[in-house]
């Protein structure tokens, strides 16, 4: 008789095609939570999320450790849907 309500929002945002978006900002919410301000989360999508760092230094640390930090945010996630990072300089 009940329906569990991630279920039913999710239907309901598919209906009005918002689906992909409510993902995009749900998967940069976790990536902000993994990221402990090494890195700001700005966009996702096509299983590239795109991550703001403030200089070069800081990307090639975030590159050198990408692998755990994929692995950690799709854990998070319950699903492998982040693939690759791409990073860029705020």
């Amino acid at each position: 008789m009940f329906n569990k309500i991630d279920k039913v929002l999710k239907k309901q945002l598919n209906k009005v095609s918002l689906g992909e978006v409510a993902q995009a900002a749900y998967v940069c919410h976790i990536a902000n939570s993994v990221a402990s301000g090494r890195f700001k989360a700005l966009s996702f999508r096509d299983g590239t999320l795109e991550v703001g760092v403030i200089n070069n230094i800081e990307a090639m640390k975030i590159q050198a450790n990408k692998m755990q930090i994929i692995e950690e945010i799709n854990n998070k996630l319950k699903s492998k849907k982040v693939e690759k990072l791409r990073f860029k300089i705020y």
